[in-house]
């Protein structure tokens, strides 16, 4: 995995996590989509996994988080997070 491709990972991740906080009950520790909480959790957990193993292999990942953002209600939250990191490590060329 090239560093550019990493960075672009990294950012997403971080996208996720803010995206997941739609999850949350505003002002309290309570959760008020568990399900959607733990979609967020298992699609960061293959991101890092892939990062930290430095596979080489990530573009099964878009794929991964396409399918499973639809299945679990998240694809416009995911699809921002990619095409913010994007935006933000690749600019407009894309990957």
């Amino acid at each position: 995995m090239t560093r550019q491709s990493r960075q672009f990972w990294a950012t997403v991740a971080f996208n996720m996590t803010v995206a997941a906080r739609e999850t949350y009950e505003p002002q309290t520790e309570g959760v008020v989509s568990p399900a959607k909480l733990r979609s967020y959790n298992e699609m960061l957990h293959r991101i890092c996994s892939c990062l930290a193993t430095e596979d080489d292999s990530d573009s099964w990942l878009f794929s991964y988080l396409r399918n499973e953002s639809k299945r679990t209600g998240t694809a416009t939250a995911v699809e921002w997070a990619l095409e913010d990191a994007k935006k933000k490590v690749l600019g407009e060329s894309g990957i």
